[in-house]
């Protein structure tokens, strides 16, 4: 590692360190905001990647991209599932990246092409993403030979940078205007190394003919980008999150948790803004589950009076099989329409009940804080830093409980709290839930055995009816094994209901 930074010059590193450091002001922005913990960011002076430098040498990768990599800042946490960037996110919905792991490094390296077969589309040795690709979020693309950077999204068509001049797509002159002034101050002193370094660049040029799409790519000076994303999170344009980060995580719940708490002031209140966001989800959880309800129970019935009016509307004499299966489908739309009525009986939600369903949904989503926690201390794998994670999140969720009591106590006094199903107080599913719904598809398919077989026997011995009778036994085999299912899964059920209750 030491050749690689002494073939580069002190502009060079510096423009990379610039890089390095803004990314890592990005995620201390990002610690500040609570999504990620401090802790676990790691930036030493340099990262030892020597073991990695053949699958550089085997990747042509360009010295100044190696050099970024050894001093850029990566997060360090063994999670639970085995990646971070299964439960968090990047700028953009990205993932983040972490190049002292081999897989990080040559997945970067992979086309933006998702084909593969535009050799266009293959990056430059001297540009690299800063962050997982993908076509569904954006991306930081760096060119380290022009030191500009891009934000790139290959669902939307390419750069989503939204300070790009619509019509040269550069950016504005003003702030091009400006890097060059800076950099103007940083060459005093160096001009002959760098009419050098001026040299090797023009080299690399002639060593590719091929035209590539990343050599023309919209982009601005990297620190003006950087800078950019750190005041978007200071101002809220951009929220922490993404694809993986979850509910909780998105605009419409924390944006003015994050202005309540005095974001981004130094007095921002990061313990208060986490309990207050998890009670915004729980309150959510139950507003929007009612609504599920209601829009699963009108879905069916939609479902059902479509069907019914299809089958009124056919005027002339269906074959047997046809009439079979109109038949078989009224009779599953009608039976899907009673569980969605079953369901809403059993969790309506009445408006003065509300506080007690967010106070029972505050208990679910402890304990399943608990449950995670005491499933992390029994896995080897996982690190203290996630453990003291895990531990905060249960501190975070008792003080979300708690105040969700005391709301329910205000709001509705003298009324108990909602028992708790003991599977939703580890936060399961509902144990209730799942036995009247095991219940209710047992006897659906023992009705539609005994139906079948009815209907069977009625049918006349003629060839118009025989396929109309195999339909009809095959339902019947369907319906047997639903029987041995839906009993089976009834009683494991209830055996698991009555350990807990018991407290096994």
């Amino acid at each position: 590692m030491d050749a690689i930074a002494e073939s580069l010059s002190p502009l060079q590193k510096a423009k990379l360190h610039q890089v390095a450091d803004l990314m890592l002001e990005i995620y201390q922005t990002l610690a500040r905001m609570r999504y990620l913990e401090a802790e676990w960011i790691q930036r030493p002076p340099q990262h030892d990647l020597s073991a990695l430098l053949p699958l550089f040498t085997s990747l042509a990768l360009d010295p100044r991209v190696i050099y970024l990599y050894s001093i850029l800042p990566y997060l360090s946490l063994n999670h639970p599932r085995g990646s971070f960037s299964s439960e968090f996110d990047f700028f953009g919905g990205a993932a983040f990246a972490d190049f002292r792991h081999e897989a990080d490094v040559r997945a970067a390296r992979e086309s933006f092409d998702p084909s593969g077969d535009d050799p266009g589309c293959e990056l430059r040795p001297w540009i690299t993403p800063l962050a997982g690709k993908g076509m569904y979020h954006r991306t930081l693309v760096y060119d380290a030979k022009r030191h500009v950077m891009a934000i790139f999204c290959d669902q939307d068509g390419g750069n989503m940078d939204p300070n790009l001049d619509s019509v040269t797509e550069w950016g504005e002159e003003e702030e091009w205007e400006e890097e060059e002034e800076e950099e103007d101050e940083e060459e005093e002193g160096d001009e002959e190394e760098e009419e050098e370094n001026d040299d090797d660049d023009d080299e690399d040029e002639d060593e590719v003919e091929q035209e590539n799409y990343w050599d023309e790519m919209g982009a601005r000076p990297a620190g003006n980008v950087l800078r950019d994303i750190i005041r978007w999170y200071h101002e809220l344009v951009e929220i922490p999150g993404g694809d993986h980060g979850g509910w909780e995580w998105s605009e419409e719940i924390v944006k003015p948790l994050y202005r309540k708490h005095g974001w981004p002031g130094e007095n921002f209140d990061g313990d208060a803004f986490l309990v207050d966001q998890a009670c915004a989800v729980t309150a959510a959880a139950v507003r929007d589950s009612a609504k599920e309800m209601l829009r699963r129970l009108k879905s069916q019935k939609d479902q059902l009076e479509e069907h019914e009016k299809d089958k009124a509307s056919t005027t002339s004499q269906r074959a047997l099989d046809e009439e079979w299966e109109a038949e078989r489908r009224t009779r599953e739309l009608k039976h899907w329409v009673r569980l969605a009525e079953v369901d809403w009986r059993r969790t309506c939600r009445k408006p003065e009940d509300l506080p007690l369903w967010e106070l029972e949904d505050a208990q679910r989503k402890l304990g399943w804080e608990k449950d995670r926690l005491e499933s992390s201390k029994q896995q080897e794998e996982v690190g203290e830093e996630w453990i003291r994670y895990a531990e905060k999140r249960v501190a975070t969720h008792e003080k979300a409980y708690a105040a969700c009591l005391a709301n329910a106590e205000r709001l509705c006094p003298g009324r108990p709290p909602l028992s708790l199903d003991p599977g939703t107080e580890t936060g399961g599913p509902s144990f209730a839930g799942a036995i009247e719904c095991y219940t209710e598809g047992l006897e659906f398919a023992e009705q539609e055995v005994a139906y079948a077989r009815d209907w069977i026997a009625q049918l006349p011995e003629s060839e118009g009816a025989e396929k109309a009778r195999k339909l009809a036994q095959d339902h019947i085999d369907k319906c047997e094994e639903d029987v041995v299912d839906n009993r089976n899964r009834m009683e494991l059920c209830i055996k698991e209901m009555e350990r807990r209750k018991g407290g096994g």
